[in-house]
C-alpha cells in the first residue's frame, strides 16, 4: 500500500501546480521559476520519466520527486532527512492529493523509493 501511495504522489502533477510560479507547457513537459531561489528566468523543469513527474532545477543543480521537492521546500535535505520528517511530508502531500492513507499508523514508515 505505501508504494502505491507514493506512486501516486510521484505522478500528481497538480502537486507542482501549487508550489512553482509561472509553469507552462514546454517541449517535452513544463518549465517555470523554482520554488527554491528567487527566480526570475524559468530555471525549473518538469519531465515525466521512470514512472514519475521528475523536477530538475539548473542553478540550483537539484532535482527529483515532489517529494524530493516538498522536503527541500521545509529545510529538509532529502538524502539526511529522517524516517519521520519524509513520512510527514508524504502525510501532508497525500492530504492534498486527496489520497486517503487513513489505514495506516501514524508512525508508518514511509520512504520514498
Amino acid at each position: 500500500m505505501q508504494t502505491s501511495i507514493i506512486g501516486s504522489l510521484k505522478n500528481d502533477l497538480k502537486l507542482f501546480q501549487a508550489r512553482v510560479r509561472g509553469l507552462s507547457r514546454a517541449s517535452k513537459g513544463y518549465i517555470g521559476l523554482c520554488p527554491l531561489h528567487n527566480d526570475h528566468k524559468p530555471s525549473f523543469t518538469i519531465k515525466h520519466g521512470r514512472g514519475a513527474w521528475l523536477w530538475y532545477c539548473h542553478p540550483c543543480v537539484a532535482g527529483g520527486t515532489i517529494i524530493d521537492l516538498e522536503l527541500r521546500l521545509k529545510g529538509i535535505d532529502p538524502v539526511r532527512g529522517t524516517k519521520q520528517q519524509n513520512s510527514q511530508v508524504i502525510r501532508a502531500l497525500s492530504q492534498e492529493a486527496g489520497i486517503s492513507i487513513e489505514a495506516l499508523p501514524a508512525d508508518a514508515e514511509m520512504l520514498p523509493t
